[in-house]
């Protein structure tokens, strides 16, 4: 469990990033969200591959919404932050559409 959710190979090749990004959708506290996506995007250099996938895989339209906007925030550059921002931008259109997961 801890080398799971602990170390950048469990993040990485364990589930670890999955779990960081479900703890991040299920707090109120942005502070505490952030610092959860952090843990994944700097994991290993691909962190932030895994954190986009784990974002697209929840269940919940509002978190998904909420962490595109959070990762915009704490992604390492400009590059990433235009992916976030662009999946943010797709989820919006799609709940606005009615057609969100």
């Amino acid at each position: 469990m801890c080398f799971q959710r602990y170390t950048a190979y469990g993040i990485f090749a364990a589930g670890g990033g999955r779990y960081w990004v479900r703890r991040a959708a299920e707090t109120t506290d942005a502070a505490e969200a952030r610092a959860h996506l952090v843990r994944v995007v700097a994991a290993t250099q691909y962190g932030v591959n895994i954190a986009e996938n784990a974002v697209r895989d929840l269940e919940r339209p509002k978190d998904r919404i909420r962490l595109w906007s959070l990762l915009i925030e704490v992604a390492p550059n400009d590059t990433w932050r235009a992916i976030y921002t662009r999946r943010r931008v797709e989820e919006l259109q799609r709940r606005g559409s009615g057609s969100g997961r």
